[in-house]
Order: structure tokens, then C-alpha cells, then sequence
């Protein structure tokens, strides 16, 4: 299928470029191009559209790729430019590439297709940390507003200046022309534009808007946000106001009262805008901020509770916690005393909130937070850091007191939770360090306590208290777990897919899914560096989730096209002593609506050590389950055969190094011959990983080997490329003729 691509030649040749054009048609791509050969031609082009990528001829007289690559930069664009010539020479090609060009490809065009595919990677790379960047950047700009006006409405500022200030600042911070405070009459039906930016001459202080016939009164009706991308296309409501200043899109949230609603604060654009939930975030927390300064009698000290207190638990937030824990440990040196530090942390929060609902994470937040008051002394602090992380400040306890504590907040936070007639369970990880045992400073006892919160996700049960030992994680692999936190949460994750070939039909039976991390910064990483981080630090659990889901919507979708293959993913060991895995398994095979005999679970000979019977379990209901089960990397383990026979297993894979040591070790085919032998007498389908030859994948037929894998056939692919691969390949479902 062809793959549309928006192309700036930049060329005095047309037949040049018609072969630039007929090799990228080759490569499947589909151009819609442009040949410019003046700077003036260029600036117009840059202007009038969009771009994927760029192409320069070095050799044009009257028109260097200097300049070019001049003029793109002046532009402000990112975009890819590659030189293509027949006649560039070294010291050409470096002095072009300072400039500012990516690659070159000199006379032969063979190298075109791989070069555009890289560079558009990498374009799309840098635009993702530019918007990145710029989402941090406009983040922060919506925090230090949010501060400024707290600070303002804490020193106390008069009613009038306040809101004519968060009108201001508002408008400035999204970049909206019209900014607005109704303000809901005595009577309700009405509301009063008290203050604004952008409004006609005398409409602040005099017009009314009835609520309803507002935008306005549909928030205050609704009680939520509104947002409004095409005013000319609403449905909901009809505001003269509106209309009249030619507002396209906007926004409105309620500003809250004692007994009823203070009003509405609004900022609308005259263009169509999409606004984000940092956007509604950011306005929310101004209308906040307005509606604790309008309780006159209570504006002080609500303030200041909400700069200082979680909005949802009630509990201390993080800058108050620091603060605490600061003070404690003054108190705790200055009398010759110890204290305690707990960070503790829900273990399977985020599966909570993908399906059951954010809402439903809130009210879970609110009762962990609710249990671990009650079970404190009035000296102790307990708080929410963010997310699903708490913190807990004990005073004069000792290590002893302290595990005590944190065993009894496990027990009281396992105990059943029924949120709106929804009985759920969950649990938690606690990490412990001790005052001035393990740090005589609050930054160092979070970051050692976080450390082995760490350790006790790992282990998977109990607190875990720190130890220097623990601490082999380097910053940068601290950093990198947060990192793979993130990556799992926004979706930044890949999955490429290794055919799996019948060897007596030759035609493909399945995949095996296999993870991939691009990393915005650091590149490609590769699951052997972020696999046992993931295991150590508790991520792991959400990373097999993210993978099971994305490869089962994946299988669905080519079974709905027709293509029924299976899919194999491999378990790591803490997975594996999961009892909630084969429940976890089944729900979602059922959301994706997958069969269970089209999933195959593979795990490692190795992974029944640490608890077997646990892991023997968890197969058996898989089994059950109808899941497909295989030993991975067979033969590299300590199974012996009557191990074997009692797993609920129904193929082995061979390891590699035995399949490719059959052409270079005098034993390797009558080991392998005894493996597929083996595993047939006891039913077992077999195999073959890491075939790269003819010579190996004949070898395998003779043997009788079931099935193989390897680069011979087809490398991981990612979707795309494999949805190709099983049309055109000799080994695909509908092989093209060759």
C-alpha cells in the first residue's frame, strides 16, 4: 500500500527529478511534490504548505544548497533535507551537513529509500521533543500563573484587582483574545459580566446573560467543564455575546461558592482551537483560586489550605510534607531521637484507572488515604505525594516500630474496598528509611525510602527497609525507571513481530511479539536494559499489561482482515507468580474479542525457581484458560524430564545457540535431534529460534522440526511492515508469485 509523502524538490532538472520521484514511487510511497530551482521559489513553497521532507541538487549553479539549507533554517522549519548528487565531494558534503543537511546520497539512488525512512523516524523523533518541550513550557508558564494569583489572593487583594488581574493573565496564558468572570445573580437566572479582557466598551460591569441562554449557564446547569471547539456548530446553547465578538471556540468552568456558585470564568478564541486537559486543568485551578478568594470569611485560611493539602485526600500535599519532614527531623536531632520515613506506593492503581475509570481511581485514592489517617498518632504525618504515592512521617520510632506500622498499613490497605456497590482489592509496596541511620537530611531519606519502596515491589510482599546494598541503582537507571513509567502511561512503546513458520506447509502459523522502547532522547534501548529494571521497580506488571493489550488488539485486527495467526508474548518470572495474571489474561481477551487458542504464553525453564508451586498454579488456570503455553529458550535451564512432564505445557522452542550450532558443532544435530524427539514423545509440538540459513532450516525439515523462526524468514517487523510481509512474502498467507 502506498504510503503518501509531501515533497520540496529543490532541482533544475526535471528529468532528475522524475528519477528521484520513480524511486520513491519504488519504495511504496505515493509523492505529491514540488520542483523549486530560485530562493524565491523555495521561500514561496516553505510558505504555502506543509512538507515532509526535502530533496537538494548541489550541483545548480546559480543556487547552492547553502543557501538553501539558509533559507530552510530562516524558516524555522524542521525538516529533513537530503542532497541528492552525482558529482559532491568530500569537503561539499561536510561543509553541507554543518549547514544543516542530514544525509547525502551521491549517483546511485539504491540507498534513497532507506535514507528517507530513517530521516523521517528522526524528523518525527525531534518534532515529538519539540512539542514535548513546548507542553512543559506552557505547563509551567500555567503553574507560575496559578501560584502568582494564590499569592495574590493570599496577600489579600482586593475583589475587584484580583479578577481583573486573572482576566488579564488568563488570556495571556492561552492566547485568547476574549477572557471573562460571570458572576450568578442573587436570583440564578442571570449572570453578570463582572469582568473581562477583549469586550466591547462598556459590557464589563453593565451586560447580563440569562443562564438559559448561555454558555455560561450550561456549566453552571451541567456542572462541568464546557469547551466549545465551533460555536457556528453548537448545539447545546445559544449565546448572542458570543457570536456577536465572532468567538469560534472556547471554554468555561465554575468558579464555586458556599451555597451556590460564585459564577463562571471563561476564555475564548476568535479560531478554531483545541484545548487540552492542561488547558481546563490551568483554568479550573484559576476559577479555584478565585472561588477560595470570594469566601470572605473563610478566604485566608482555604487558600492556604489548598496550597498545602491534596484537593482530593485532604491529605498534606508535597510541599507541606516537606516542610513536616524538615521540622521533624530538627526536632528529632535537636532531642537526641530517631523517626521514620515511609513511601508507599498502590501496586495496581494504574490497572484500576484503565478499567474501571479515573472516577473510580479517585474514590479508591480517597479511602487509602482515609484508612492511613486512622491508623496514626496525631504527631505522625501522612500525605499525598502525587499519583498513587503517599508519605509517612514517623516521630521518635525506631526500626522495629516502624516495620510494625508499615506491616499494619499493608494489612488495612488489603482489606476489600467497595466503591459505589464495587467490591476491588489492592495493594501496596512500602519502603522505609530511618533517621539518622540512613540520612540526616529530608532529601536523602525520600530517596533512600524510595530506593526500597523499589526493593519491596521487587520482593512482593512486606516492607522492605534501606539498605546501602540496594542502592546499586545508578541515578541514572532511577531516572530511566521513571522514564519507563511514563513511556507505558502515554503509549510511547513499540511492538515488532517475528514471523513463525510451519515447516511442513511453509506458510506462516503466528508471530511472537517482541517489545522495543524508542526513546526520545536516548534513542532505541533494548528490552535487556529496561526489562529488569521494570522487574526490580514493580513496572513490570503495567509493562505485560501494555504488551498483552496492544498485541491482542493487534491479533484482532488481522483476524477481522482476514489474516488468522496467532500471537506469542513472552512472561517474565515476577509475572508468572501472579495469581491475578489468568483473570488479567482473560478479561482481556475478552475486550479484544481473541480467542484463547490464538495466544501463546512462552516462559523460561529458569522461572519455576522461585516459588514453583505458585508458578505450577498460575499455569495450570492458564491451561484452563484455553492459553497456549511453551518453554522458551529450551535447553538452557534445569528441567529434568520428569520437571518437563509436569508442566501444562504444549510446545518447547530450542534455544538459539543449539539451533546455529548445528553447522558448526560435530554434536549439535544429534542434540537438537534429541530435543524435537523428546518433545514429540510427550506430545509436545517443537520450535526451531535463530534460523539464518538453508542449510540449518533443511536440516530442521529432515529432523521433523514443527516450526521455525529467524532472520532467514523475516526479522522482527514492526506492523506495518509485517502487514506487507504477509501479503509478498514466499512464507507470507498470500504469497506473491516469484
Amino acid at each position: 500500500m502506498s504510503r503518501p509523502l509531501r515533497v520540496l524538490i529543490i532541482e533544475d532538472s526535471e528529468d532528475d527529478t522524475a528519477l528521484l520521484l520513480r524511486e520513491l514511487r519504488r519504495g511504496s510511497y505515493e509523492p505529491t511534490y514540488e520542483r523549486v530551482d530560485t530562493p524565491e521559489a523555495l521561500k514561496a513553497a516553505l510558505d504555502g504548505q506543509t512538507w515532509d521532507i526535502v530533496f537538494g541538487d548541489y550541483s545548480m549553479p546559480h543556487f547552492s544548497t547553502i543557501s538553501a539549507l539558509t533559507l530552510l533554517k530562516e524558516s524555522g522549519l524542521d525538516l529533513p533535507f537530503i542532497i541528492v548528487s552525482d558529482s559532491i565531494d568530500e569537503a561539499t558534503v561536510v561543509a553541507s551537513m554543518k549547514a544543516g543537511a542530514h544525509d547525502y546520497i551521491k549517483g546511485n539512488l539504491k540507498r534513497l529509500i532507506p535514507t528517507v525512512e530513517r530521516e523521517l523516524r528522526e524528523a518525527e523523533v525531534r518534532r515529538e521533543r519539540k512539542r514535548t518541550e513546548e507542553l512543559l513550557k506552557a505547563r509551567a508558564r500555567q503553574q507560575a500563573v496559578v501560584a502568582e494569583l494564590g499569592q495574590h489572593a493570599l496577600a489579600g487583594t482586593d475583589r475587584s484587582i484580583l479578577m481583573n488581574e486573572v482576566v488579564a493573565l488568563v488570556a495571556q496564558t492561552l492566547e485568547v483574545e476574549y477572557c471573562k468572570i460571570l458572576a450568578l445573580l442573587p436570583d440564578g437566572n442571570a449572570l453578570l459580566l463582572q469582568a473581562g479582557v477583549g469586550w466591547k466598551e462598556g459590557l464589563v460591569g453593565q451586560a447580563t446573560i440569562g443562564t438559559g441562554e448561555s454558555e455560561a449557564g450550561y456549566a453552571l446547569l451541567s456542572k462541568v467543564p464546557v469547551i466549545v471547539e465551533d460555536l457556528q456548530t453548537e448545539t447545546r446553547f445559544s449565546e448572542p455575546l458570543l457570536h456577536d465578538h465572532g468567538v469560534v471556540s472556547g471554554m468555561s468552568v465554575i468558579i464555586t461558592g458556599q451555597d451556590q456558585p460564585f459564577g463562571v470564568l471563561g476564555a475564548h478564541a476568535t479560531t478554531r482551537r483545541i484545548f487540552t486537559q492542561d488547558d481546563i486543568n490551568f483554568l479550573q485551578a484559576v476559577a479555584n483560586v478565585l472561588a477560595a478568594a470570594m469566601k470572605h470569611h473563610q478566604s485566608e485560611e482555604t487558600i492556604r489550605f489548598l496550597a498545602y493539602h491534596d484537593a482530593l485526600t485532604q491529605l498534606p500535599n508535597r510541599t507541606l510534607f516537606y516542610d513536616r519532614l524538615q521540622q521533624a527531623i530538627l526536632a528529632a536531632n535537636r532531642e537526641n531521637k530517631t523517626l521514620a520515613l515511609l513511601i508507599l506506593d498502590l501496586d495496581r492503581f494504574k490497572e484500576i484507572n484503565d478499567t474501571m475509570g479515573h472516577h473510580m481511581g479517585d474514590l479508591l485514592l480517597k479511602q487509602v488515604g482515609s484508612r492511613l489517617r486512622d491508623l496514626l498518632r496525631e504527631s505522625d504525618t501522612v500525605a499525598r505525594l502525587g499519583g498513587d504515592e503517599f508519605a509517612i512521617v514517623l516521630s521518635n520510632i525506631n526500626d522495629e516500630g516502624a516495620i510494625l506500622t508499615a506491616q499494619k498499613a499493608l494489612r488495612s490497605l488489603q482489606a476489600p474496598y467497595t466503591l459505589e456497590g464495587v467490591s476491588l482489592e489492592s495493594q501496596a509496596s512500602i519502603g522505609i528509611a530511618l533517621f539518622p541511620e540512613h540520612g540526616e537530611d529530608a532529601a536523602t531519606l525520600i530517596r533512600h525510602a524510595d530506593v526500597a519502596m523499589y526493593v519491596a515491589k521487587h520482593v512482593g510482599h512486606g516492607p522492605a527497609v534501606y539498605s546501602p546494598e540496594q542502592h546499586q541503582q545508578k541515578p541514572r537507571h532511577l531516572a530511566l525507571m521513571r522514564e519507563l513509567r511514563y513511556a507505558i502511561e502515554r503509549d510511547e512503546l513499540l511492538v515488532h513481530y517475528q514471523p513463525k513458520i510451519d515447516l511442513r506447509t511453509k506458510r506462516v502459523i503466528g508471530v511472537e511479539a517482541l517489545l522495543r522502547w524508542q526513546h526520545p532522547l536516548g534513542g532505541l534501548i533494548t528490552p535487556n536494559q529496561f526489562i529488569p529494571l521494570a522487574e526490580r521497580s514493580g513496572l513490570i506488571k503495567p509493562l505485560t499489561q501494555w504488551v498483552l493489550n496492544t498485541g491482542l488488539r493487534q491479533c484482532h485486527g488481522w483476524h477481522q482482515a482476514g489474516k488468522e495467526i496467532s500471537i506469542a508474548m513472552n512472561l517474565s518470572a515476577p509475572i508468572l507468580q501472579d495469581p491475578e495474571l489468568p483473570d488479567q489474561i482473560a478479561r482481556l481477551l475478552q475486550t479484544c474479542d481473541v480467542a484463547p487458542r490464538w495466544l501463546e504464553l512462552e516462559i523460561t525453564e529458569s522461572m519455576m525457581i522461585g516459588d514453583p508451586t505458585r508458578a505450577m498454579e498460575v499455569l495450570a488456570r492458564l491451561n484452563e484458560l484455553g492459553v497456549g503455553l511453551s518453554i522458551d529458550d529450551f535447553g538452557t535451564g534445569y528441567s529434568s524430564l520428569d520437571h518437563l512432564k509436569k508442566l501444562p505445557i504444549n510446545q518447547i522452542k530450542i534455544a538459539q545457540p543449539f539451533v546455529t550450532g548445528m553447522m558448526t558443532d560435530e554434536n549439535g544435530p544429534v542434540l537438537v535431534l534429541s530435543i524435537i524427539n523428546l518433545a514429540h514423545n510427550l506430545g509436545l509440538k517443537v520450535t526451531a529460534e535463530g534460523v539464518e540459513n538453508e542449510e540449518t532450516l533443511n536440516r530442521l525439515v529432515a529432523f521433523d522440526c514443527d516450526a521455525a523462526q529467524g532472520y532467514l524468514m523475516a526479522p522482527p517487523l514492526a506492523q506495518a511492515e509485517l502487514t506487507r510481509w504477509l501479503s509478498e512474502s514466499p512464507w507470507g498467507l498470500e504469497p506473491a508469485d516469484h
